[in-house]
């Protein structure tokens, strides 16, 4: 299978997990930052709250553009070439025939 013809269930799976990660990864940082006495000046409740709709949309966009590449190694992972002029899927990593 080459690029083309992946399915697109399986790429949205993929983007929506490195979405996801991507938004736990800034959580955790901004609840370090807090833990460390993080922006006292405009803290409370309504400021996470925009936090948090801003670090969903940063996972998303990341997600989507591919900037950060967790969603094209999992596909790489799963056997799909991300070169359109490939002729075989490349193997897994317990494939070591790449």
């Amino acid at each position: 299978m080459t690029h083309q013809n992946k399915p697109k269930g399986l790429e949205q799976a993929a983007k929506a997990f490195e979405s996801l990660f991507i938004n736990m990864m800034l959580k955790s940082a901004r609840a370090a930052n807090e833990t460390l006495g993080g922006d006292d000046l405009m803290g409370g409740s309504e400021m996470s709250l925009y936090y948090s709709m801003m670090d969903s949309r940063i996972a998303t966009e990341m997600s989507n553009t591919g900037a950060f590449g967790l969603a094209e190694i999992m596909m790489r992972q799963f056997g799909y070439e991300q070169d359109p002029n490939a002729d075989k899927p490349k193997g897994t990593l317990l494939d070591q025939t790449i």
